[in-house]
């Protein structure tokens, strides 16, 4: 029964090591380069620009609905940028809401 945790332990420590020298091969890199635009979707919209405190630029979009008075803020996450989120979009626009997508 020792030898069977010790090998559990060992090969965890492995998978551990393992993972510590993928780090830099998993790490996100973002893509800047804009596929599409909503409006290439038939979609009004508004290229937003916010400027922080510390003077950092914050690219999004603002699509709009018709007689909506709710605006869904929604961040995309850590992989590709907001033209990768199209199916996202569509459906909140279908859903009735005002996106603001950064």
């Amino acid at each position: 029964m020792i030898s069977y945790v010790i090998i559990v332990v060992l090969g965890l420590l492995l998978l551990n090591v393992w993972m510590y020298f993928q780090q830099p091969r998993i790490i996100f890199y973002p893509v800047r380069e804009l596929y599409q635009t909503p409006a290439d979707w038939n979609l009004d919209y508004e290229d937003v620009t916010l400027t922080t405190a510390d003077n950092v630029q914050l690219h999004g979009w603002y699509i709009p609905q018709q007689q909506s008075k709710q605006v869904l803020l929604f961040f995309h996450g850590n992989a590709g940028n907001i033209s990768h989120r199209r199916d996202s979009i569509e459906l909140f626009h279908r859903l009735g809401l005002n996106v603001f997508i950064n």
